[in-house]
């Protein structure tokens, strides 16, 4: 772990595995926060480990042991420097352009991001110990189309933007654009919920709107690799007058960034969201096993967004009318 071992620690070990009858060892390589204890760290790959390493398996073979190798290092077991970009594990990443239908469309459509991260352009959050902190060298961006997808909007689909609502929170003001701006790299962010201080984001929409889903993106994820689903940590709630609410949407713990939860659909006026500090809300029936932090509350064919630390984000267009693919270009 990190580094921390010596020729002779691995002929200690290695004997000891065979004195008391063990048949073999498997070789992995990983690192948290585990404190130096060699007086000289062997970096992966180093030519120093590379001795020690052949030094391991030459031993365990002289003593007949079974001597097994990880993929990689680290606990994903499928990448490293050595395996090109183009071979690697990808994301699906994308760009949302809309267009007035009936006619030719000839231009540039956005590119997506090309981030190395779990969505979108959202980066590797390396804060966390169990990654080892940043690579020696930096990970190559790597991009390439895959399709453009054209669909018809329906008459009343209405992105956020288009619709501004009234955003209010109990951080006083806020830049509302950041929960619709589909920037997954910046986020509103709420103090923590304390007793009798609750936490929360408010749209006002200035009359009725249907929603039916919420997507929640949060920033920093790895942190919270241990989570129970569980646990309740938000809910999203509507109201007519904007003084009574009612739950309707449940938001529990989960390691994705980025989720989305459908429920039955609601019609009102404002839609708030908040994070729950204590205890489990309770609701007249089950809600999806779902956790959240950026929000997008889809009206039926439109949705509206939020993003929290609980940070929230709140986009509401949806696709683009014909497109002709050979008339499109990127750049």
């Amino acid at each position: 772990m990190n580094g921390n071992i010596t020729p002779e620690g691995i002929q200690a070990d290695l004997k000891w595995m065979r004195r008391i009858g063990l048949g073999g060892l498997q070789n992995f390589d990983g690192a948290t926060d585990t404190p130096q204890l060699v007086p000289q760290r062997l970096p992966y790959m180093t030519s120093r480990w590379d001795d020690a390493f052949r030094g391991a398996v030459k031993l365990s073979s002289v003593l007949g042991l079974e001597f097994a190798i990880a993929g990689s290092p680290g606990w994903s077991e499928s990448g490293g420097p050595w395996v090109r970009p183009d071979q690697g594990m990808k994301k699906l990443v994308w760009t949302e352009t809309t267009l007035r239908g009936g006619v030719r469309f000839a231009g540039t459509v956005a590119r997506p991001p090309a981030t190395v991260g779990p969505f979108q352009n959202s980066p590797v959050d390396r804060s966390f110990g169990l990654l080892g902190g940043p690579p020696a060298e930096p990970v190559p961006d790597f991009y390439q189309d895959v399709a453009v997808v054209a669909y018809r909007l329906s008459a009343n689909d209405v992105s956020s933007a288009d619709l501004r609502p009234a955003v209010t929170t109990s951080a006083g003001d806020i830049d509302a654009p950041l929960l619709w701006d589909g920037d997954y790299s910046k986020a509103v962010t709420l103090p923590v919920e304390e007793p009798g201080h609750p936490s929360w984001i408010r749209f006002d929409f200035g009359h009725p709107q249907c929603v039916q889903s919420l997507s929640l993106a949060r920033q920093g994820t790895i942190e919270e690799f241990f989570n129970d689903p569980a646990h309740v940590v938000g809910e999203l709630q509507s109201s007519d007058d904007g003084l009574a609410y009612r739950t309707i949407a449940a938001v529990r713990e989960a390691f994705d960034l980025q989720q989305t939860i459908t429920f039955p659909a609601a019609t009102a006026r404002y839609f708030l969201t908040k994070p729950t500090s204590n205890g489990k809300p309770e609701f007249d029936e089950e809600m999806p096993d779902e956790n959240q932090a950026m929000i997008e509350a889809l009206k039926r064919d439109r949705h509206f967004v939020i993003v929290t630390e609980w940070r929230s984000k709140v986009d509401v267009s949806r696709g683009a009318p014909v497109i002709e693919k050979e008339s499109v270009r990127r750049e």
